[in-house]
């Protein structure tokens, strides 16, 4: 009977082969391939400060829920879950902040129609807040916006 293993045992100067041998070779590879150092691991996301998503959800609740309301929208405002422009690169949102909106909009392919006036009175430490609730919230991105990138939006 022939092993599927057989394929890899080498054959000795007699034509035959060295079964002892092929399957040391086979349980060598395996393991060496199974130990082998690998890339580096890309470092864990830590988590988001409390204080920055708590002041993130003031803001939001104080300013943004007039319109989007738990982020599900209304009909002059889109809806933040799951949008593209929440879950993509902060700098949509941080734009959309600081100079507003206005115009029709298709949004997870519902059109929206509305006026969002700009809210560059903000500092840059409490929209870089509300962005990160934002994201963190109704984009499950877990990914810090700083004030020095809202800064070189303005």
């Amino acid at each position: 009977m022939r092993l599927p293993w057989d394929r890899w045992k080498r054959p000795d100067a007699s034509g035959g082969a060295f079964p002892a041998q092929g399957a040391a070779w086979l349980l060598a590879a395996f393991f060496l391939g199974a130990c082998s150092p690998s890339a580096p691991k890309a470092a864990a996301p830590q988590p988001l400060p409390g204080e920055v998503l708590s002041q993130g959800q003031g803001i939001y609740e104080q300013l943004c829920a007039t319109c989007h309301f738990d982020g599900h929208g209304s009909p002059t405002a889109p809806a933040l879950i799951d949008s593209a422009i929440v879950k993509n690169s902060p700098d949509e949102m941080i734009g959309s902040i600081l100079h507003g909106r206005n115009g029709p909009m298709n949004v997870n392919g519902q059109i929206v129609n509305g006026i969002m006036t700009a809210q560059n009175t903000l500092s840059d430490e409490d929209i870089a807040a509300v962005v990160t609730y934002v994201r963190h919230e109704f984009g499950k991105a877990d990914q810090l916006t700083t004030p020095a990138e809202v800064a070189a939006r303005r």
